[in-house]
């Protein structure tokens, strides 16, 4: 509540201190931004979509904004990542049924060997002076 009593605040409600959590349910469910490091030195980015097909977001840090930018079909899923100067971010892309570990950066036109956490592929994507990435993972079988 917002108060200890109706006496110091005649209109208490219960649910008041929620009225904010579906946007920290967005940052950190849907697009599974976390901070890695103190003052936001470092970010992970999971989405973790369902079947949504598409979404974006503008989380506020103490270094600037995380933004990211995700599009999936039946055929493949893009995440377009920003972050902020010598921010080292990590960006986890869904494995789609391969079980190799490449991911295609579109924006350096070239193959990246990540890493398998669970059903995801992770790849660091923030090297000195790069502030955005754009990642492609595509599914097997036809399309």
């Amino acid at each position: 509540m917002e108060a200890w009593t109706t006496d110091e605040k005649p209109n208490l409600s219960w649910s008041h201190p929620w009225a904010s959590a579906p946007a920290s349910a967005v940052v950190w469910g849907l697009f599974g931004i976390r901070a890695t490091k103190p003052g936001w030195g470092g970010v992970v980015v999971k989405p973790q979509p369902g079947n949504l097909s598409w979404a974006t977001i503008r989380v506020p840090s103490l270094r600037g904004p995380v933004e990211a930018t995700f599009n999936q079909t039946r055929c493949s899923f893009r995440l377009m990542l920003r972050v902020p100067d010598e921010v080292q971010a990590t960006a986890c892309l869904p494995r789609l049924g391969r079980p190799d570990t490449m991911v295609w950066d579109v924006i350096r036109g070239k193959v990246i060997d990540g890493w398998r956490t669970g059903n995801f592929v992770c790849v660091k994507v923030s090297p000195a002076g790069s502030r955005s990435v754009e990642l492609v993972r595509n599914t097997t079988g036809d399309c």
